[in-house]
Formats: structure tokens, C-alpha cells, sequence
């Protein structure tokens, strides 16, 4: 990349040179070790993430995989493979029976998200969050003035409060023709 050295000419910047990939898609992913009923909601995960983010996952063996999902607590790996225990109280398992149980990370819906950072904790995938300024929050979100604002019918209330005199008046004319 170009940029103005300090004696103002024009030269390559070293620092913006173009660097490996830190992901290659596909990623391998190994789902054996778990019980097909939570298969079935990973391998879904897995596909909500794949349909978002664009990363791609296919299903291969233990020894290939970069990715491996296990419902066991000790699991042979190779150096550059990434363990993810679905439920443990270890640093890198999806949910925690005690802080945040399985049943509650499927009801919530975040079982891709959960999925998502981690990996891209491990894979050293660190997207910057910038704050916005205030005239990009003025561009994003648009005030509607209070004269401009729909105004609430109070014809429910009116309605009430005439059935409430009627059956009033209705009472009084009832207990003076009786006299």
C-alpha cells in the first residue's frame, strides 16, 4: 500500500502489506464424538454460520479436522486442532451446566454465536469495534418530532364514560318510576 513517508514522497508501506490468511474456507469440522440429537442443532449452527459469516465447514475425519466437536471430557488431538467440549465447566466449551446450561443456550437461539467466538477466538480472528461519533449515530437513527408523532385516541375512555352516564341515568329513570 502507498502512503507519504516522512519526507513526504510517495512509498510502500510495510505495515499494510497484505498478510496471510488466518482462515482457510472450508474448515474441517469432526462431529463424532457427540450424541446425534446435539449433532443435529451444532451441524444447524454450523450452517446459520456458514449462511451469515460466509465461512464454509465440511465434515471429516478426527485426524483431518481443525474443528472438533465432543461430548467427552478428555480427547486425543493433534497440534493445530481446535477441541470444543459442547457441555463442560472447561474454558472452551459451548455452554456451562452451571453459569449456562445446554437447555438455556437453545432456548435463547445463541448456539451459533457461541460457536462463532470461540472460534474466532482461536483462530486469532480479532474484528475491531470502533465507536460511532455523533453524526454517524445522527445518519443511522432519525429523531420523529413530537408533532409529527401519532397521538393516542382517547374514544375508548369517551365510550366508557358515556355507557357509565347512560346506565346511570337508566338506574335513576328506574328507581323514579317505581315511586
Amino acid at each position: 500500500f502507498l502512503g507519504i513517508g516522512t519526507n513526504g514522497v510517495l512509498e510502500i508501506r510495510e505495515d499494510n502489506l497484505p498478510r496471510e490468511p488466518i482462515l482457510n474456507s472450508p474448515i474441517q469440522v469432526n462431529l463424532e464424538t457427540v450424541e446425534n440429537e446435539k449433532q443435529e442443532l451444532i451441524s444447524a449452527s454450523l450452517d446459520a454460520i456458514s449462511e451469515v459469516c460466509g465461512l464454509k465447514f465440511l465434515e471429516g475425519n478426527i485426524q483431518e479436522s481443525k474443528l472438533i466437536f465432543t461430548s467427552a471430557n478428555e480427547i486425543e488431538r493433534i497440534e493445530n486442532q481446535f477441541v470444543l467440549m459442547v457441555e463442560s465447566e472447561a474454558g472452551n466449551a459451548i455452554s456451562n451446566p452451571v453459569l449456562q446450561p445446554w437447555e438455556e443456550v437453545l432456548e435463547k437461539g445463541i448456539l451459533p454465536e457461541l460457536i462463532l467466538k470461540k472460534i474466532l477466538i482461536h483462530f486469532g480472528v480479532d474484528r475491531e469495534f470502533h465507536r460511532l461519533s455523533q453524526a454517524q449515530m445522527s445518519q443511522k437513527f432519525h429523531l420523529i418530532p413530537e408533532t409529527k408523532l401519532a397521538k393516542a385516541s382517547n374514544s375508548s375512555e369517551w365510550l366508557l364514560l358515556l355507557i357509565l352516564a347512560l346506565f346511570g341515568l337508566e338506574r335513576f329513570l328506574a328507581y323514579r318510576s317505581n315511586q
